[in-house]
């Protein structure tokens, strides 16, 4: 039996389609973090303690306001609807 090209792509509403992109983004945040904190390593033996201190803890800073961002955009809410409709 033929079909069209048409009803075999799947289409996501909007909203859906947004919250798993930010549960993806959420996902991610921590391959991120550990990508980030292993900067210092690859730098050369020049740099001041207190430097890579300042460079980890504005990176944790950055690595907690983006999870915060990311959980306002998402809502308290939106998790349990997608999960509701992925069962």
């Amino acid at each position: 039996m033929l079909t069209s090209k048409a009803s075999e792509y799947v289409y996501l509403e909007r909203r859906r389609y947004r919250t798993r992109r930010i549960i993806e983004a959420l996902k991610v945040l921590p391959v991120l973090g550990i990508v980030l904190f292993g900067v210092p390593l690859l730098w050369s033996e020049g740099v001041k303690t207190s430097d890579a201190m300042i460079y980890f803890f504005s990176v944790w800073l950055a690595l907690v306001f983006a999870a915060v961002w990311l959980a306002r955009r998402l809502g308290a809410g939106a998790v349990e609807k997608s999960l509701e409709t992925d069962n």
